[in-house]
């Protein structure tokens, strides 16, 4: 077997290999020769600069490279017949992911996906006890690693439980809502979702790698109980209603009809109307058995109990998430610029024969909406364009009202500035918008409005709503 890329994550996969004593761990391979070397002499075994130099007896390969070289270093396996065990994710997008799920079948190759905490013996124990999941909630934060930053808290930790979730449910979830926040780097440092299960199940999964303290939880009420899981600890925590309880709820009326003190009762709840049951799962390592599940499959030539099926499904979910997220910037104050730049597709203006037409439309609708009264007889609208869309001249468009008093007031005119540093908020989607008024105003509710729709402006009082 050999391990590409020996990184954070890598050099512990090496030295778990080269611990087996049915493996041979006959090279690593990373770019950086001083890292490589110093994995390589460690775990006893050869180190190559690239994926080409390894010998051509590799029965299987571990990929742990940063996730944007998923695909390629995959991929050279796979079109071999090579087992291939990739990190989580799977790869960076999920186009990527289905790739190599085709790639591997298209070989009949095993195609296994690094979700470790499939592995975990408290997740194992909490599975057995839970019964159908109702409702799940799961809590996983970290301090910054400063490793994996080339990919969000959505793809590094969420994913985790995501895979976990679509384990104990065996569904696609019907609807996602989510919220992200930017604090350190360049991706969502936190990231919080709601899943609606088909059956009906609710699931609340909270990810960040901006907490001072790593806490890795789940709470899962089901049909059999609530289950409380720590997967750090493998403290496993069941209860759930016994005796006369579990079948007959009117039951606490009658004590506390009988009691003369009824706040006394809450001491004997847990233990003696509510079994509780707790668990220390084994403390095996959770790396060496997927690793021994993945050798095992090879062997076997058995399905992993993570296949490359499984990883595109937990993809997609991720994918679901990162489509919904409403995302906030701590590092501007303001919406991130993804969730911007996708606002401001819509507002691109039309660039056919037909623009010149369709802006005096514009103009005169907006110009009619327009209060009469001084200082409201005339009216001037400039439509700007950043720069990537600015025309060579300016367009300028002119209207007038004949109703009210005064004379002409060309100073007085509206400026619909489509620039991304107008920061504007959809009532409904939150969305930084790429329009703006010189004085406040709100958009209309429904999403996706384009620079055509200015003619919803109305003013009153002077102030554009």
């Amino acid at each position: 077997m050999a391990v590409v890329g020996v990184g954070s994550l890598g050099q512990h996969h090496a030295a778990k290999l080269s611990a087996f004593e049915d493996v041979d761990l006959v090279g690593v391979v990373d770019p950086g020769e001083s890292q490589g070397r110093t994995v390589a002499e460690r775990v006893g075994t050869d180190w190559f600069r690239d994926v080409d130099s390894l010998p051509a007896d590799i029965h299987a390969v571990v990929v742990a490279t940063p996730t944007r070289f998923h695909l390629d270093a995959a991929t050279h396996f796979l079109t071999q017949g090579i087992p291939t065990f990739v990190e989580k994710p799977l790869a960076s997008t999920l186009s990527d992911a289905e790739k190599l799920v085709r790639l591997a079948d298209r070989h009949n190759c095993i195609l296994q996906v690094g979700h470790i905490e499939r592995f975990n013996p408290a997740f194992d124990a909490a599975r057995e006890l839970c019964g159908t999941p109702l409702y799940i909630r799961c809590q996983r934060v970290s301090p910054y690693t400063f490793r994996s930053t080339d990919i969000g808290v959505v793809h590094d930790l969420m994913i985790h439980d995501i895979d976990l979730v679509l384990d104990l449910t065996g569904q696609m979830p019907t609807s996602v809502e989510a919220f992200g926040a930017v604090g350190i780097g360049p991706h969502e440092d936190m990231a919080v979702a709601r899943l609606k299960m088909p059956s009906g199940t609710f699931v609340d999964i909270t990810s960040s790698r901006m907490c001072p303290a790593a806490e890795r939880t789940m709470v899962i009420w089901g049909t059999e109980g609530c289950v409380e899981v720590d997967l750090q600890s493998r403290q496993v925590h069941h209860w759930a209603p016994k005796g006369q309880f579990a079948s007959n709820p009117q039951l606490v009326h009658a004590l506390i009809a009988a009691t003369s003190d009824p706040r006394t009762l809450k001491d004997r709840v847990f233990g003696e109307w509510i079994e509780v049951q707790t668990i220390t799962a084994s403390s095996d390592d959770a790396m060496s058995l997927e690793l021994r599940d993945f050798i095992d499959s090879v062997r076997s030539e058995g399905s992993p109990r993570v296949s490359g099926r499984e990883g595109v499904a937990a993809m997609q979910v991720a994918e679901q998430v990162l489509s919904s997220l409403r995302l906030w910037s701590y590092q501007t104050s303001a919406l991130a610029a993804q969730t911007k730049r996708a606002a401001w597709q819509g507002f691109r203006p039309a660039r056919d024969a037909s623009w010149e037409q369709e802006g005096e439309e514009r103009r005169n609708r907006f110009c009619d909406s327009l209060p009469t009264g001084e200082g409201r007889d005339s009216c001037r609208a400039t439509i700007l364009f950043p720069a990537r869309e600015q025309p060579k001249r300016e367009r300028s468009v002119r209207g007038r009202r004949t109703a009210g008093r005064g004379g002409p007031a060309e100073k007085r005119f509206w400026s619909l500035n489509p620039m991304p540093e107008a920061r504007l908020i959809t009532a409904r989607t939150g969305l930084a918008c790429g329009i703006g008024f010189n004085n406040s105003f709100s958009l209309p509710e429904k999403a996706g409005t384009t620079a055509r729709s200015v003619s919803n402006v109305s003013v009153s009082a002077g102030k554009a709503t």
